[in-house]
């Protein structure tokens, strides 16, 4: 297009409309500018071994440095504030992104990739800085988390707690004091041993239902022991009140102790007695002691003691020990387990100090009963010597011929018994209602 065109020499200036350079183009100046714009209002400076300042008239200013279109900029925002803006995103591509200072980001910030957070020497990273900002890991902890300070740090608080909570491992909990307390049911479940143990005095109770211990596998034991050497060590109370019932069921209840068992009762009539009972027809109920010569002692300081069935004492000897027996019996029955016709039996009474004494009993080798004198007959005999036989009396109205019947098994055993005569003898006028006969 033809025009008017300027040549530029050494010294002059120039004003070019269009510049078309097929080789470098050089601004040898240190210091030199490049201004756009009616007004100049846009500069590029050349900073001497610095680089190139985008700026205002002032050197200074808020020239933006656009891509694309104005939406997409680089620009310094204030004195010292540079700012990156795009309208759609920042994508920065390269193997390490490095800052030196400090990163503010008012946005949400997405990251993909390994995160690697360093605080520094003695420094700290912060996740929030009140109670609105909320955190959420979406992710799997594969780390330990491990406070920086021991017994310093909560996990929750009273009115901010964690709701459930899952381990697979061990729980070791140091301190305290420590407190779990549920709405609803505690559930703690072990395969192998649970051991819970207390400093202090302790209690487990509840306010509502039962309290059930139970080992519930095969030849497993309940065990509750107490170590006190002087005073109570187990104290099981089932309420003082009359209507409250301790019940044991078991196969067998065995009961040690190194002192004596006391079973106290207390209350009105029919309160304070203690009752025994067995539903076993075959066995009943035992009462002995393991060790030989020690006695089994039943009985209450101011009542009575009553065992309402069958009662059967297995032993050696068996002693009561009161000024007076009362047996409502009608009849005694001594050597029952014997089937021996020729068995001794009765009764001794003591008249020394080793407990000897004189006898009244059936000898049965010779079916009569017997005496022995004071002294004769030991408490742990089985059998006795006769002194003297107890005469005994029959009567008919007839008078008596040939051996007696009754009694005696032998002439020693026949001699002095009687016999009265209830009747005249009608073929024996000397026979008459009357005559007292002795066999000897």
């Amino acid at each position: 297009m033809a025009q008017w065109r300027k040549v530029i020499v050494s010294g002059s200036n120039s004003e070019l409309n269009h510049i078309t350079s097929s080789g470098d183009l050089f601004l040898s100046t240190d210091g030199s500018q490049m201004k756009f714009g009616a007004d100049e209002e846009v500069t590029l400076t050349h900073v001497h071994n610095d680089g190139l300042l985008l700026s205002d008239a002032s050197g200074i200013g808020t020239t933006k440095l656009s891509f694309g279109d104005t939406a997409t900029f680089v620009q310094q925002q204030a004195d010292g504030e540079l700012g990156i803006d795009a309208d759609v995103k920042l994508d920065i591509t390269t193997p390490v992104v490095s800052m030196s200072a400090d990163l503010f980001v008012s946005g949400s910030v997405h990251a993909e990739g390994n995160i690697t957070f360093k605080s520094g020497d003695a420094g700290t990273i912060q996740l929030g800085d009140n109670a609105n900002d909320n955190i959420s890991a979406q992710g799997d902890f594969i780390s330990s988390l491990i406070p920086n300070a021991h017994d310093s740090f909560d996990l929750g608080s009273t009115g901010q707690r964690w709701n459930d909570l899952w381990l697979s491992g061990s729980i070791t909990a140091n301190g305290g004091p420590h407190n779990i307390d549920s709405d609803t049911t505690i559930d703690i479940d072990s395969v192998g041993a649970t051991s819970i143990d207390a400093g202090a005095a302790s209690n487990l109770s509840t306010s509502a239902g039962d309290l059930t211990l139970e080992a519930g596998a095969n030849s497993a034991k309940v065990v509750i022991k107490g170590d006190h050497e002087s005073g109570t060590a187990v104290h099981i109370d089932g309420n003082a009140a009359a209507a409250s019932i301790v019940d044991i069921d078991a196969g067998a209840l065995d009961i040690d102790a190194a002192a004596t068992i006391h079973i106290n009762t207390s209350g009105g009539a029919g309160v304070g007695n203690i009752d025994i009972q067995t539903a076993d027809t075959t066995n009943g109920i035992k009462i002995a002691t393991v060790t030989s010569g020690v006695p089994v002692t039943i009985g209450t300081a101011a009542s009575v003691t009553r065992i309402n069935g069958d009662l059967d004492v297995d032993g050696t000897l068996t002693t009561i020990d009161t000024t007076n027996l009362q047996i409502k019996d009608k009849f005694i029955q001594v050597a029952s387990g014997s089937q021996d016709a020729s068995t001794n039996g009765g009764l001794i009474v003591t008249t020394t100090g080793d407990g000897s004494g004189s006898a009244l009993y059936y000898e049965g080798d010779r079916q009569r009963w017997a005496l022995t004198k004071p002294g004769d007959t030991g408490h742990t005999d089985t059998t006795a010597t006769h002194r003297q036989f107890v005469v005994s009396v029959s009567q008919s109205a007839a008078p008596p011929i040939g051996n007696p019947s009754d009694f005696g098994s032998s002439t020693e055993g026949r001699r002095g018994m009687m016999h009265v005569q209830t009747s005249d003898d009608p073929a024996n006028a000397n026979n008459v209602e009357g005559d007292i006969w002795i066999w000897s």
